[in-house]
């Protein structure tokens, strides 16, 4: 039987578009399962060793890209911030 397959966009730090592809599974160890959905991405989980991790797996690169400049712009703004505290500290 052929496992079920998931095919999706994510981003990375520097806000690099990219798509993966995984095998979804409920297995225990190293495996991934949506649990649950929205508009523009899967909530997909990533077992792994009696832990997880949430993943936002966008369903287009265009959502991906959205969010990466989302948060692209969140970390912008703090470092503002951080550099703004330390003006007014000098």
């Amino acid at each position: 039987m052929k496992e079920k397959q998931l095919t999706y966009w994510h981003y990375d730090w520097e806000g690099n578009i990219y798509q993966r592809t995984v095998n979804l599974s409920k297995k225990t160890n190293d495996s991934y399962y949506v649990d649950g959905e929205t508009e523009d991405y899967y909530e997909l989980v990533f077992n792994y060793g009696g832990g997880g991790a949430l993943i936002k797996a966008y369903k287009t690169p265009q959502a991906a890209n959205k969010a990466a400049i989302a948060h692209i712009k969140q970390q912008l703004n703090y470092l503002v911030s951080k550099l703004n505290e330390f003006i007014a500290g000098m």
